[in-house]
Parts: structure tokens; sequence; C-alpha cells
């Protein structure tokens, strides 16, 4: 087994011995999941060489197949690797999202990628926007114009988030009552993309409800000084266009053995 891992040198001699104890062992025992299902996700305060505690995040890549092991040790960064450069690349470009701490890749046989993870900052207190929508919480249509025009900026920056989705957009509301949004798992995301149809598919999964879909597109007009109609038009062709990229998955699922 060989490791291979990268420690932010904005945390490193704080986080280094946390890291490499994560790189030998795993997961910490005491840490408590967030997620457990295809990926691991945990949160456990760690002590720092200053004597002070933070508290961090854990997620645990799985490669799916064999064939990945091999493509993500010799042809692409690890999931690990993308989603700490994406948090690198994203908080350059003023967008909020947990400071990356670290990345870690456990090598097997010939070198193909077994395990990944990727360390970051754990932001407590903040929920995803699915959850503000399920339970139709009072501030919803200020969250949905809020998702709205972080979308536009994500655009105007020619950031591509594939799996803009409502459990990776979070919120919370500061003591003066103010929104603030933050991105998570950011692993699948392309920059300095200027297509107009690839940028809008950011809204094919954001909302459930029409009239939160509606709400973040007019914020976003009202952002990208466009019309109303448009930017709707274009959000709705963006939710049917992810639909029908659904239902392609299901039924090519559904004719493999």
């Amino acid at each position: 087994m060989t490791i291979k891992l990268h420690v932010n040198p904005e945390f490193a001699e704080r986080f280094s011995a946390f890291v490499n104890n994560v790189a030998a062992k795993g997961i910490p025992p005491e840490a408590v999941d967030v997620y457990s299902g295809r990926n691991r996700v945990a949160a456990t305060p760690a002590s720092g060489t200053d004597g002070r505690s933070k508290r961090l995040n854990i997620k645990e890549f799985r490669v799916p197949n064999a064939l990945n092991r091999w493509v993500y040790a010799y042809l692409r960064r690890s999931k690990a690797r993308r989603a700490f450069d994406n948090a690198l690349r994203l908080r350059q470009l003023g967008f909020n999202t947990p400071a990356p701490i670290a990345w870690i890749e456990r090598h097997g046989l010939g070198g193909r990628l077994e395990l990944s993870y990727f360390i970051s900052e754990q932001y407590d207190g903040w929920q995803e926007i699915r959850v503000a929508e399920t339970e139709n919480h009072p501030r919803i249509s200020e969250i949905a114009a809020g998702v709205g025009e972080l979308i536009f900026r994500l655009h105007r920056a020619g950031v591509w988030m594939k799996d803009a989705s409502p459990g990776n957009i979070l919120w919370h509301t500061d003591p003066d009552g103010a929104l603030n949004f933050a991105l998570v798992d950011i692993n699948r995301m392309e920059f300095n993309i200027r297509s107009a149809d690839v940028l809008m598919s950011n809204f094919g999964r954001v909302f459930t409800s029409e009239k939160n879909i509606e709400t973040a597109a007019r914020a976003y007009a009202d952002a990208a000084a466009l019309p109303e109609d448009t930017i709707i038009a274009q959000a709705h062709k963006a939710i049917a266009d992810a639909c029908k990229a659904i239902q392609r998955k299901q039924r090519l699922k559904k004719l493999l053995p």
C-alpha cells in the first residue's frame, strides 16, 4: 500500500499530524457520520499544534469499479484531489466553500487507487436548501432568490457546478439576519465555461417547487439585467433536460445485467 497526500500550506503546521493519522488509519473512531452511502462523510474535532481544536470534515471516496482504479491512478485526478483543487479555486474567485485542509490517496497493487479522502473545514449550523424547501421555511422565497443570485455569480465567473443539487448548496443566517450560502460536494466542477446552455443547466435540480424555481430565475434575471421571461424559460428547459437525463440513465441501468 502506497500513500500519497498533500496538506494545504495554510494548515500544514497545525494539522499535519491529524492528516497523517487519517492517512494511516482512516476516519477516526470518534468521528460522527454526517452521511453514509456510496461515500462516507464524518465530522470530528481535531487538535492543532497550537492547542486549539477545530471541527474538520472527512469525506471518504470509494472507487466504484476496477476500471476507475486505474483511471484515477494514471489518467485523472482522484475525486479527493479535485475537491481540494476546486475548493481553492472557488475561494480564490470569492465563493464560499469550506476551507480545504488536505487530500489523501491510498494506492494498491500496480498503483491502482483504492481509497481517497478529502479533509476540509466543517460547517456546523448550516442547512441544505433541500431542507428549507421541504419544510417550507418562512424565508424560502429569500433563499430561492439568493440561490438565483449565486447561480448568476457562478455563471459570470465561468463556473459550471455539475452537481448543483439542493443538497450541495448550504445556507445559514448571520447574527444580523443576512443570508449566506456555501457550496459543498464540489469535486465535479469545470471552470472557464462560457456556454450559456451549459451554465444554465445549473437550474436543472436546485428546486422542485415551481414557485421557488421562478423566484430564483427572476433573481438571476435581475442580477444579469436580462428579461425575466427569457431566464424563466431557460430554467424550465434545464429542468426538462435534467429529467430526460435521469430517465435515460434509468433505462440504461435496466438494460445492463
